[in-house]
């Protein structure tokens, strides 16, 4: 009879176990999503930002042809952030800037910006959280 007992409380405490750590679990899992998800957003932030500044220190530019150049650098910057899923371009915000530098070389600046939500109003972080990424590159042709 005392066998039966000690069965019987033991299923009791596994249920218990797992009431308790149920939530934990479900909460580790779900940062786990978001830091993914950060990540991925973050990684493609840069290579955009590193595609464009690479295309605008590959092509030349002059006062007649500025406007067309910053245009296709733009394009250039969108079509590698569109290239990933479930991000909307929309969103993503560029500036550009040129200056020369001490050896009279162009200096391409590309900065981004965009704005990710975490699945989870997550106490102490902001939403949205702005992330921004920055590339410089010097003109080498």
């Amino acid at each position: 009879m005392r066998h039966r007992f000690k069965q019987f409380n033991r299923r009791g405490a596994s249920a218990t176990e797992l009431a308790i750590l149920l939530p934990l679990l479900i909460t580790l899992c779900l940062v786990s999503v978001d830091l993914g998800r950060f990540a991925f957003v973050s990684i493609a932030l840069g290579n955009a930002t590193r595609v464009g500044a690479e295309w605008g220190a590959t092509h030349r530019y002059d006062t007649a042809t500025a406007g067309t150049w910053n245009a296709n650098l733009e394009a250039a910057i969108l079509a590698e952030f569109t290239a990933e899923a479930d991000i909307d371009p929309a969103q993503l915000e560029t500036t550009v800037t040129t200056a020369e530098d001490d050896y009279d070389l162009l200096r391409v600046t590309v900065t981004a910006t965009y704005p990710w939500n975490t699945i989870i109003t997550w106490p102490m972080i902001p939403r949205p959280l702005m992330l921004e990424q920055r590339a410089v590159m010097r003109r080498f042709r």
